[in-house]
């Protein structure tokens, strides 16, 4: 898998206080990519031009040079990738919510599906999945050694997946991450104590 174009800068939340901004590969090499969200999807290509606003649902295919989005209104195809923000903030890909922008880039003949936030948002979708969710809030102390060892992890690992154009796996291949779907407030109180 090539690895993506860097040209476009990752997106500045300004959540993360001086935290850096991650790449978390959520679908790598897929056939297809569905994105949704509450309202509308804005697709940019790599110089940051805006392709389409359209509500979507979106279905998104790679081929060896770029991607195409197809929803019931609209084809967008573009040689080299595509980024999806949504109005909201949200976007689901394949039913799974995300904060965040994705980066839709080809892989070979299919398409990769990058998640583009803040660490401290990121660690958010990760603390409950690696302790486990539901934790009561007489268990936030080790739920804060949680998010210590997650986000340690995390910076620790930042840039060592370059070569596939993100820096983690959304899996446990790194570390478990479930998006705005796994978040809990027992886990996003650890999260915002341990910053």
């Amino acid at each position: 898998v090539p690895p993506p174009d860097r040209a476009a800068p990752l997106p500045r939340t300004g959540a993360g206080g001086g935290m850096p901004d991650v790449r978390v590969g959520l679908v790598v090499g897929a056939p297809s990519v569905l994105l949704e969200a509450d309202g509308r999807i804005t697709l940019t290509d790599d110089a940051g031009r805006v392709q389409d606003r359209g509500p979507g649902p979106w279905t998104v295919t790679g081929s060896v040079d770029g991607v195409e989005a197809r929803s019931r209104d609209a084809v967008v195809g573009v040689t080299g990738s595509l980024v999806a923000r949504a109005a909201g903030g949200r976007l689901k890909v394949d039913g799974t919510t995300y904060e965040g922008a994705i980066l839709l880039r080809p892989a070979g003949e299919g398409v990769t599906a990058v998640n583009l936030l803040d660490l401290e948002t990121y660690l958010r979708g990760v603390v409950p999945l690696e302790i486990g969710r539901g934790r009561p809030a007489e268990e936030l102390e080790a739920v804060k050694a949680q998010a210590v060892a997650a986000r340690t992890y995390a910076v620790r690992q930042l840039g060592r997946r370059e070569a596939l154009g993100f820096d983690y796996h959304g899996s446990v291949l790194d570390q478990a991450y479930g998006g705005a779907d796994a978040e809990d407030p027992v886990a996003t109180r650890a999260v915002e104590q341990t910053r």
